[in-house]
């Protein structure tokens, strides 16, 4: 059986947290899927994550990366009017404030999809990438990778690129969410689930494939549908693509990846300071 710091990963994530707060990973205040309140050396190996992405998909960009800070709130009624196709209103929190009436941010996509058309003009592709926390209601439906009240990080790329130069870039996405999970040591399959309500013409599913632990959904990425290309004023002459993660890959890495009572990362994510740590875990 797997272990992680000695602790077997068949008693749970909450056994699994306590032991990573034993040996000084994460702090104790924290909260949602993931280490929200990291140590230094924890943050770096989320920074390490943020860039191996990156890297992995530099080739679906084509260009620049133009990057931005998603604000935490998000006004309601512009919410409701981007998310009523696919079920999204019993599932974000809302409060008023300001005389306004908001909702905690639940994702990035509109928002990065629309920086992405402003940045790609002519034959250029453009993108936007952003890592945020997000917030769900698990009273709500949710799809896999949301299925918590707060997910930090998530780590959102959209693309919106010429339609000669779609396959390409749709094939570069593939190719690079492959090398990403390859890189961390997760088996992973490529799932085809068709459409997906009216905002995905097509949604990609990366779905952890080992006997060791249930199917899971790590990452998705969709071809955005024609209900959401007009709410970002994708024009017909472009392919809008929207490909997102969240901490579920390091917490993947954390359960299945042990060597004896200590934690061992992947190369590509792990720092001097964390060799250090877990050699005076010894």
């Amino acid at each position: 059986m797997s272990a992680v710091f000695g602790v077997p990963v068949s008693e749970g994530a909450s056994s699994l947290r306590s032991r990573l707060q034993q040996a000084d990973c994460v702090s104790s205040i924290g909260y949602g899927r993931g280490f929200s309140i990291l140590l230094p050396w924890g943050q770096d190996i989320v920074n390490r994550l943020i860039q191996l992405f990156r890297d992995c998909l530099a080739d679906a960009v084509l260009g620049e990366w133009h990057e931005w800070k998603p604000e935490l709130l998000v006004d309601e009624a512009q919410y409701e009017s981007e998310v009523g196709g696919i079920g999204g209103f019993e599932s974000v929190f809302r409060l008023e404030l300001g005389g306004r009436r908001w909702v905690l941010r639940p994702d990035g996509a509109v928002d990065g999809l629309r920086r992405a058309r402003v940045v790609g003009q002519g034959s250029r592709a453009g993108s936007a990438f952003c890592v945020y926390a997000a917030h769900r209601d698990l009273r709500g439906s949710c799809t896999p990778l949301w299925r918590d009240r707060a997910i930090w990080p998530v780590m959102q790329l959209d693309i919106v690129a010429p339609v000669g130069g779609a396959e390409a870039v749709n094939g570069a996405i593939v190719a690079g969410m492959d090398r990403f999970f390859w890189t961390l040591g997760l088996p992973t399959r490529t799932v085809d689930m068709g459409s997906w309500k009216d905002y995905a013409r097509r949604r990609l599913d990366w779905v952890l494939a080992t006997e060791r632990s249930a199917p899971t959904v790590l990452a998705m990425a969709y071809t955005v549908g024609d209900h959401y290309r007009s709410i970002v004023g994708v024009p017909e002459d472009r392919e809008a693509f929207d490909v997102g993660l969240t901490a579920k890959p390091l917490a993947t890495v954390v359960q299945l990846v042990g060597d004896g009572d200590r934690l061992v990362l992947p190369r590509a994510i792990r720092s001097e300071e964390h060799t250090s740590e877990l050699q005076s875990l010894r």
